[in-house]
């Protein structure tokens, strides 16, 4: 077979130093130079985020690793965590096997170095031997392998029948700077120059946070937690996750941070991903009192000035098709993708026809509390 997989199922193996730095290592930007490798990695797969994720969601106890190793006859070299959340008697133990991060995560690829071709990330067959490889251990590893959010770089032999929301995207190298790109835009957008100096007048700032400024950062958080979950009710996040986000990539600079302040007083906060000169927008947030000045607009504005100076080549919106976004793009989106694989054998049946009596049961009995997905 032209892959070979591998697997730890010890969280400590896992962390443990040499490994950790060779995981790091394939997700960073290779240096450049002959011999350089290409990297196809999103920042969800940084061992720093994954970890933050991991203790703001139950920590080890919660969640049983399937670290996978793949490597290609060419050379080709596939790092993935999947996990197994803890099973509950409430879904009658059902095994669910998923890519770590679960709803946190926008997208959910492996980590590929180097790629097989533009338009072709992995190299052929690697679905298929994934495949393979887990249905030796269906049943006692999972019932069901959900492989979701996927980008199509690294699905496009078909093997994802199912559609799982959009990413709009900017291409900030099709245009030469800023200046350019702000004049396509259509009469709201390009004139925020206008709206913009007139409120620095006023005393509006827009301030990038260097990578030295972490104290700075978490001394804010609070705040965008706080408008955003004024804005978007039932949208809380794991206590401690964006700390511990920001604690452990902000002053690496996989973590970029921005404020818009009125008179020193913050009035907008941006927490955003940025890798391999992709910025990936991921958390922001306004003071919903300052309405009337388009905090939103005019940090997006300021940003992406701000990403043209720092030699980004894309603004990845990360999902949601939320109208705003299609102000700054070109109408390029990346719809992601995902894939069941389910288990055929005689364990997982017992387990499901389980929880399908505690179905029932929970519509005779209202009392018993509902059935629930454990992975969610």
């Amino acid at each position: 077979m032209a892959w070979t997989l591998s697997w730890l199922q010890s969280w400590d193996a896992i962390w443990e130093p040499e490994h950790l730095a060779r995981w790091q290592a394939a997700v960073a930007e290779p240096e450049a130079g002959a011999g350089a490798g290409v990297v196809h990695a999103s920042p969800f797969m940084h061992p720093g985020v994954v970890r933050a994720w991991l203790e703001s969601t139950g920590g080890p106890d919660a969640w049983a690793p399937f670290f996978l190793h793949a490597r290609h006859a060419d050379g080709q070299a596939v790092l993935w965590l999947l996990v197994r959340p803890r099973a509950q008697w409430r879904t009658g133990f059902v095994r669910r096997l998923v890519p770590a991060g679960a709803e946190l995560f926008d997208y959910h690829d492996p980590v590929v170095i180097p790629v097989h071709a533009p338009g072709a990330v992995l190299a052929p067959g690697f679905w298929q031997a994934l495949e393979v490889a887990l249905r030796q251990h269906e049943g006692a590893w999972f019932d069901v392998c959900t492989l979701s959010r996927i980008r199509p770089a690294c699905c496009s032999d078909g093997a994802f029948p199912t559609p799982g929301g959009s990413a709009p995207i900017l291409r900030l190298d099709r245009y030469p700077g800023f200046d350019a790109y702000l004049a396509s835009r259509r009469r709201t957008i390009a004139g925020l120059n206008r709206k913009w100096a007139k409120h620095a007048a006023e005393g509006l700032r827009f301030h990038a946070h260097h990578p030295s400024e972490t104290e700075a950062v978490l001394g804010w958080l609070p705040d965008l937690e706080a408008a955003r979950g004024a804005r978007y009710p039932g949208s809380g996040l794991p206590p401690g996750y964006l700390a511990r986000l920001v604690a452990a990539g902000h002053g690496q600079g996989l973590i970029r941070a921005s404020t818009l302040t009125l008179d020193g007083r913050p009035i907008s906060w941006d927490l955003s991903f940025y890798l391999n000169r992709v910025f990936y927008g991921y958390m922001r947030a306004f003071d919903a009192a300052f309405f009337r000045l388009s905090p939103g607009r005019l940090h997006s504005y300021r940003t992406i000035e701000w990403l043209y100076a720092e030699g980004a080549h894309t603004f990845d919106f990360l999902l949601g098709s939320e109208d705003y976004k299609s102000d700054w793009t070109d109408g390029e989106e990346i719809t992601v993708r995902s894939r069941a694989i389910r288990s055929r054998a005689l364990t997982t049946r017992s387990r499901q026809y389980a929880r399908q009596g505690l179905g029932m049961l929970n519509l005779t009995h209202p009392a018993v509390p509902p059935v629930v997905v454990a992975a969610k």
